[in-house]
Parts: structure tokens; C-alpha cells; sequence
């Protein structure tokens, strides 16, 4: 009888819970462990409306953790609450926490690691300040759906940015590569090239070795018969030595 009214006990007490831990937190974890969090403690939101904030929240979940949190007991304010949140459940991990105070009108942000260098203060406070108005008429779906969508287009764009300055740097790196290898290549060409005149000169060089005409060098003297130093010369012949 005891083991059975204790066991009795333990399921209700589990049955009372479970509603409240169903409507207190929405979970979706992505496959690079970041995480997406909806605390609804008074469940201000419907089950609809939750299901399509989470939808909202895991596109985010690829840069870091996300969080939505609906409440009024805050210890201080929602304005200081998502500092405190993040450094309780990410630490210094990437993440983004929203907070909701549904009584005093207040939305808090506050951002962490990666997220934090990618969305500057500035930029977020802005668009708080921008969908902050949609709590004086309760419309707590349509501020926190806002607030994402605007978290998200900026991180999109900022990733389209960085890939079209990859490309970018590829295709001068490709460029410098290619003048590089061009020079590089001309260089050594030029270190082969037969100036024309060195050409010239192997062809002449060549040509006058393989030349073997008989050329006329200088010319003596030349008699003719019958003139008058052919005769002198005659003369001259018998009178000296080589006649004797």
C-alpha cells in the first residue's frame, strides 16, 4: 500500500510539472550545439505563436545560442536580464537573449561572443527601441518575431558580404599570380634571345669558312711584248748577271 501510494504521489507530482515545464521552455538545439530558447513562465504566447518564434530562432542558431524570455519577476529589470542570462547558461559562447517584462512594458538585449562582434550595440538597441512600441498594446509576438527577423537579415547579410570579399580576394590573388608568372617568364626568356646583330655576325663567320673562291690578292708588274719597257726589260736581262 505504501510502495503504491508513493508510486501515485510521484506520478502526480510529475503530471503537475509537466505542463508547466511544456509551456515554460521550447528547446531546439542545432547540430552545431547552439541552442534556442523560449521561457514563457506566465505563457503569455500561444502554442502557435511559440511554434513559429521557434521557427523564427533556429535559422539564428548557426552563428549562436538564442533566447526569448517572458516573465516579471525579474530580479532588477528585462533591460539587465539577458546579460545575466547568457553568462549563466552560455558563459562567453556566442549567443543573443531577448527579455520580456509583460507588466512594466520592458525589452531588454544584450549579446555574446561571435553574435556581439556581428550585431553592434547600436544597431540592436535601435531596432529594440523600434519594436519596443508593440508592447504598450500587447502584441509581444509580433516585437520579439520583428527583433528576430532583423537579427537574422543582418547576419545574412553580413555572411553574404564576407563570402563576396573572399571571392573577391581570390580573384586579385589570381591576378597578382598570373602578372607574377608572367614576368617570371619573360625574365627568362629574355635571358636567351639572340641580339640580331650577334646573328648576323655567326651567319658571316659561317658563310667566309665555307667560302673557298680563290680571291686575287695583289698583282706585280706585268710586261706586254712589243712596248718599249718590254724591250728595256729584255735588254736589261741579257746585260746583267742572269744571262752569264
Amino acid at each position: 500500500m505504501r510502495k503504491g501510494f508513493l508510486a501515485t504521489a510521484i506520478c502526480m507530482w510529475m503530471l503537475l510539472l509537466l505542463p508547466l515545464q511544456v509551456h515554460a521552455t521550447t528547446v531546439y538545439e542545432n547540430e552545431n550545439g547552439y541552442q534556442a530558447i523560449i521561457v514563457d513562465e506566465d505563457k503569455v504566447l500561444s502554442e502557435l505563436q511559440t511554434s513559429k518564434l521557434t521557427d523564427k530562432m533556429k535559422p539564428i542558431t548557426e552563428y549562436g545560442n538564442v533566447a526569448v524570455i517572458i516573465k516579471t519577476d525579474y530580479e532588477y529589470s528585462a533591460y539587465t536580464y539577458p546579460q545575466e542570462y547568457i553568462i549563466e547558461q552560455w558563459g562567453n559562447e556566442s549567443a543573443i537573449a531577448l527579455a520580456i517584462d509583460w507588466k512594466e512594458k520592458e525589452f531588454g538585449y544584450d549579446s555574446e561572443g561571435a553574435l556581439r562582434r556581428y550585431i553592434s550595440d547600436d544597431k540592436a538597441n535601435t531596432w529594440r527601441y523600434e519594436e519596443e512600441k508593440y508592447l504598450d498594446t500587447d502584441d509581444y509576438y509580433i516585437c520579439l518575431a520583428g527583433m528576430l527577423e532583423k537579427i537574422y537579415g543582418a547576419l545574412e547579410e553580413k555572411q553574404n558580404t564576407g563570402s563576396l570579399s573572399d571571392i573577391g580576394l581570390m580573384v586579385v590573388s589570381l591576378i597578382i599570380a598570373m602578372l607574377v608568372m608572367y614576368f617570371v617568364v619573360n625574365r627568362s626568356m629574355k635571358k636567351h634571345v639572340i641580339v640580331e646583330t650577334d646573328w648576323l655576325e655567326g651567319v658571316t663567320a659561317e658563310q667566309d669558312i665555307l667560302d673557298f673562291h680563290e680571291h686575287l690578292l695583289h698583282e706585280t708588274k706585268k710586261l706586254v711584248p712589243g712596248s718599249s719597257k718590254y724591250q728595256e726589260s729584255v735588254d736589261d736581262f741579257f746585260k746583267g748577271d742572269n744571262y752569264n
